[in-house]
């Protein structure tokens, strides 16, 4: 995962990490830990994050698959 392009794609978005949290239904504890790699985004994660954030498949993917 290329943590450095999802904080940036989130920090243009202006959203707030608590936010996406709160989209995701999971603590901001745990998205701090996948942001870390101490564990991975699920698909499912990867796919409300993607839509959260207004992202194409291919910048989901160059994020996540990286």
């Amino acid at each position: 995962m290329n943590a450095q392009l999802l904080d940036k794609t989130v920090k243009d978005s202006g959203l707030k990490w608590t936010y996406i949290a709160n989209r995701l239904g999971i603590t901001t504890q745990a998205v701090r830990n996948k942001r870390k790699g101490l564990t991975d985004f699920t698909k499912s994660e990867q796919e409300v994050l993607a839509s959260v954030l207004n992202m194409s498949e291919e910048q989901r993917l160059f994020i996540f698959d990286s």
